[in-house]
């Protein structure tokens, strides 16, 4: 658990997963509960979903043919709606690409998807980089991410935290403490965003004991203010 690693101040204890909170941490005199939940922004969590299946899926028709060892990151457009009924002819028409356009050892292709969109390609990509590597090395496919980084306001914060407010009462049951851990993972677009300084000064009303905002790329901890 990287924010028992990332806080100092974390109980010594024996720690359990579970449901009713998501955490349990047994100390020599009190029982410690943890909820946990993950900020996203909006439906971008969705469509990186939908890019990496498109991906691991052109991936797997590529090895099937028997093709060399390729490096390929691939740009999606993020105004084009993927669907999951068309994952399998995305896919499909980004193997094409690839399999038409395999580099000589230690060569590259760079290619915009503009340019064959009308023939051959699906209009979901941007870009397409296949590098040929010269040394040996396994097949690897991957998603290229970018775009705005969104503000995370207090009022976002604010319905995090009423999300999961109602469940604190029978969490009390079981537990003489119960903290709130926000996380922000920080590892893709839909879970990365600026935190203002108004975030730390808020004060939030809550029955939680205490409440963490955990940027788990950096490992930072954040504790908000809490008042009943």
């Amino acid at each position: 658990m990287r924010f028992r690693e990332s806080f100092s101040d974390f109980p010594e204890g024996l720690l359990c997963f579970d449901d009713n909170p998501d955490v349990l941490v047994k100390t020599s005199d009190r029982m410690l509960g943890i909820e946990h939940t993950r900020l996203y922004w909006g439906n971008l969590k969705e469509q990186e979903s939908l890019e990496q299946r498109i991906v691991d899926r052109a991936r797997e028709m590529y090895e099937a043919s028997g093709g060399p060892p390729l490096a390929v990151n691939v740009l999606f457009d993020p105004k084009v709606r993927l669907g999951v009924r068309e994952i399998d002819s995305i896919a499909a028409s980004l193997n094409r690409l690839v399999c038409r356009y395999v580099p000589n050892v230690g060569g590259r292709f760079d290619l915009e998807g503009w340019r064959f969109a009308s023939r051959e390609l699906s209009r979901a990509f941007r870009r397409i980089f296949i590098d040929r590597p010269s040394d040996p090395c396994e097949i690897l496919w991957g998603v290229g991410r970018g775009g705005a980084v969104p503000h995370l306001s207090p009022d976002s914060l604010r319905e995090s935290i009423q999300g999961k407010e109602s469940k604190v009462g029978r969490y009390f049951e079981k537990c003489s403490k119960i903290w709130l851990l926000i996380v922000e993972d920080g590892f893709a677009p839909s879970s990365y965003f600026v935190i203002s300084d108004e975030v730390e000064k808020e004060i939030y009303k809550s029955k939680f004991d205490r409440i963490f905002l955990f940027r788990n790329f950096s490992r930072e901890v954040i504790e908000l203010k809490v008042e009943p």
